[in-house]
């Protein structure tokens, strides 16, 4: 948002302005107790496994948002 390179006319303005803000990241202590208090209870296999699927998710949604920032088209084949 600081760069200025979103344009008024990009449909996804809101979304990432929203993103911006504090109130948006102000939530994520609670979600990392949550993921503290019931990863530990988890054998060791599982948490690998949760923590491999949470990066590659980490992995789209940034390439997601790329995608939005650049104002490109979803294939249609997909």
């Amino acid at each position: 948002m600081e760069s200025g390179k979103i344009s008024d006319e990009n449909p996804f303005k809101a979304w990432f302005e929203f993103y911006a803000k504090d109130e948006a990241t102000a939530c994520l202590p609670t979600y990392f107790e949550l993921l503290k208090t019931y990863s530990s209870q988890l054998p060791k296999d599982k948490e690998k496994e949760i923590i491999r699927v949470f990066l590659e998710s980490c992995q789209h949604e940034r390439q997601f948002f790329q995608m939005v920032y650049d104002q490109e088209e979803w294939p249609e084949e997909v």
